[in-house]
C-alpha cells in the first residue's frame, strides 16, 4: 500500500496552496537572452493531499484571534471522531465538553465584569442594576457571538441546533448565577481567597469571611469534569486536547481578570473615573472580592500558575515516559536528518496511547510537587508580611 502525506493548513484564511510552504524557484540551466525560465517547484514524490481549514483571519479578529485558539482546539477534538461503534458516544461526549468550555468562558466573563463594576462609581446605591449588568452583559455577549456567527455567516456551516444548545446553556448558567448568587453562600470549609496573609506570624489560612469562594470552586469542579470527559473519549490526543483547552480558558480568564483589576485600581489611584468605595458591592455573584485587603493573595490569581504547572508537569512526565520507552535510540537511525525527524514523529504518534497511562502516573507526582510550590510560596510571603 502506497503512503500518502496529509498537510492541513489554512488557519487565518490562507490560500489552499499555502500548505506547500515557500517552495522556491530555481533558474533553469538553459540561459535565454531576455527570458526568465525556472525549473518546476520541488514537491514530494509520494502521494500528497492538501486540506485547507479556513478559519477567521487574524487581520479581522485581531487580538481575539489568539483568545479563540482554545475553541479552535476544541473543534479539532470534534474532528477526531472514530469510524467504529464508539462514534456516536464520542461525538456526544465531545459536544458536552464543548458546552463545558462555553460555560467556563461565560463564568470568567461574569467575573471580569464584576471586577470592573466594583470600581464603577455610583453602583453602590444601584445594587440591582449592578447585579443585572454583571450577569446580563457577559451572557448577552456570548449568546450574540454564537448566534451571529451561526446565522449571519452560513459559510461557516455551524449546526444551528448546536449553536442554540450552547446559547441556552449560557442563559441557564447566567440565570442560575443571578438567582443563587453562589459567592454570597456561607461555607467556611472551602479555602478562602482572602485567607493568605493573616495577622498572626506564620498564619496561612485565616477565615475572615466564611463565604463560598464560588469562582475558585467552579475552576476546580469544571477542571475535574473535563478530566472525566477526556477519559471517556478513549482517544489519547483528544483527551490531552480537551484538558488543555479547559486549562487554557481558565488561565486566560484569570489573567484577563487580574489585568482588569490592575487597570481599575490604577485608574482609581490616579483619580480617574474609578472608585471602589462607591462601586458595586463585593461578592455579588461569583467573585468574592476584586482586591483582597492588606497583603492577602487572591487564590484566583494563582490559577494561571496552577494551570501552566499542570501543562508543564505533563510535558515533563511524558518526556520521562518516552525516555524510558527507548526513544533515545532514534539517534542511532541512519539516513537523512529529515527522515529521522519524520520517523521520530511517527514513533511518537504510534506509541502515544501506550505511553499515556505511564505519563499520567508521572504527571501526578510532578504536579504534586509543582502545586506544593504554588501553595507554599504565597503562604511564606504572607507569613513574612505578618511578622
Amino acid at each position: 500500500m502506497s503512503s500518502i502525506e496529509i498537510r492541513v493548513h489554512g488557519v487565518g484564511d490562507h490560500g489552499p496552496l499555502s500548505a506547500l510552504g515557500s517552495v522556491g524557484l530555481e533558474p533553469s540551466k538553459e540561459k535565454l537572452k531576455g527570458i526568465e525560465s525556472y525549473e518546476k517547484p520541488k514537491i514530494p514524490a509520494h502521494g500528497l493531499r492538501l486540506i485547507n481549514w479556513s478559519r477567521t483571519s487574524r487581520s479581522v479578529a485581531g487580538f481575539f484571534w489568539y483568545l479563540a485558539t482554545p475553541f479552535t482546539l476544541m473543534n479539532v477534538v470534534g474532528y477526531m471522531k472514530p469510524a467504529r461503534w464508539w462514534r456516536f458516544w464520542y461525538i456526544f461526549i465531545a459536544h458536552v465538553a464543548g458546552v463545558l468550555v462555553t460555560v467556563v468562558l461565560t463564568a470568567w466573563l461574569i467575573v471580569i465584569v464584576e471586577t470592573v463594576l466594583e470600581y464603577v462609581p455610583g453602583l453602590a446605591d444601584e445594587e440591582s442594576l449592578a447585579e443585572w449588568l454583571s450577569v446580563g452583559v457577559p451572557a448577552a455577549a456570548v449568546v450574540l457571538a454564537i448566534l451571529c456567527r451561526t446565522f449571519l455567516r452560513p459559510s461557516r456551516r455551524i449546526p444551528r441546533i448546536l449553536a442554540c444548545v450552547h446559547a441556552v446553556f449560557v442563559l441557564v448558567v447566567a440565570v442560575a448565577v443571578f438567582v443563587w448568587k453562589p459567592a454570597q453562600r456561607p461555607w467556611s470549609s472551602w479555602p478562602n481567597s482572602s485567607g493568605y496573609g493573616g495577622d498572626a506570624p506564620g498564619a496561612v489560612l485565616e477565615v475572615v469571611d466564611p463565604r463560598l469562594d464560588a469562582m475558585m470552586a467552579f475552576v476546580v469542579g469544571s477542571t475535574a469534569l473535563a478530566v472525566v470527559l477526556a477519559f471517556l473519549l478513549f482517544n489519547s490526543a483528544a483527551a490531552i486536547t480537551t484538558v488543555l483547552v479547559v486549562l487554557l480558558v481558565h488561565s486566560t480568564g484569570a489573567i484577563l481578570r487580574l489585568a482588569a483589576g490592575w487597570l481599575m485600581a490604577y485608574l482609581e489611584y490616579i483619580g480617574a473615573v474609578a472608585s471602589r468605595a462607591s462601586g458595586m458591592p463585593a461578592a455579588s455573584h461569583l467573585l468574592r472580592s476584586a482586591d483582597p485587603d492588606g497583603d492577602r493573595v487572591l487564590l484566583l490569581d494563582l490559577v494561571p500558575i496552577a494551570a501552566w504547572a499542570a501543562i508543564a508537569g505533563f510535558a515533563v512526565a511524558f518526556a520521562l515516559a518516552a525516555f524510558t520507552w527507548g526513544w533515545k535510540d532514534t539517534a542511532e537511525w541512519k539516513g537523512y536528518c529529515a527522515y529521522r525527524r519524520l520517523r521520530f514523529v511517527h514513533l511518537v504518534v504510534t506509541t502515544l496511547p501506550r505511553l499515556m497511562r505511564r505519563a499520567l502516573l508521572w504527571a501526578v507526582a510532578v504536579y504534586a510537587v509543582l502545586a506544593a510550590v504554588v501553595w507554599v510560596v504565597p503562604a511564606a510571603r504572607a507569613g513574612a508580611a505578618g511578622r
